[in-house]
């Protein structure tokens, strides 16, 4: 699959009865070994990608009557009149404001 980017056929029919052909013994095994190590492979790159991605975060808990600050900055808000060349220099956190309800646990 990592290769010709679909499933490739399964040996495991092969694998169930011993053939009597050496060469086919260890094309499966030598298979089965290229196999493991892909799995191997993709499982550490997984982890090294997730630990990477979460190197910066940092879990964030707020409860009902707490203040906190809102970064606007992603999104063009037009509730907010801005300044028209004074963006640089605009606030990028607004509050404080206290928190009312928790809907989620990440809202």
């Amino acid at each position: 699959m990592a290769l010709y980017g679909y499933q490739p056929s399964s040996f495991t029919s092969y694998l169930r009865e011993k053939s009597k052909v050496q060469a086919v013994e260890d094309h499966i095994e030598h298979q089965q070994q290229v196999l493991q190590l892909l799995k191997d492979n993709l499982t550490l790159a997984q982890n090294k990608m997730k630990q990477h991605a979460y190197q910066h975060r940092n879990k964030r808990c707020f409860d009902v009557g707490d203040w906190v600050f809102l970064r606007l900055q992603p999104y063009k808000q037009m509730s907010l009149k801005q300044a028209k060349n004074d963006n640089k220099l605009s606030p990028k956190y607004y509050g404080p404001y206290k928190v009312l309800q928790e809907i989620g646990t990440m809202a």
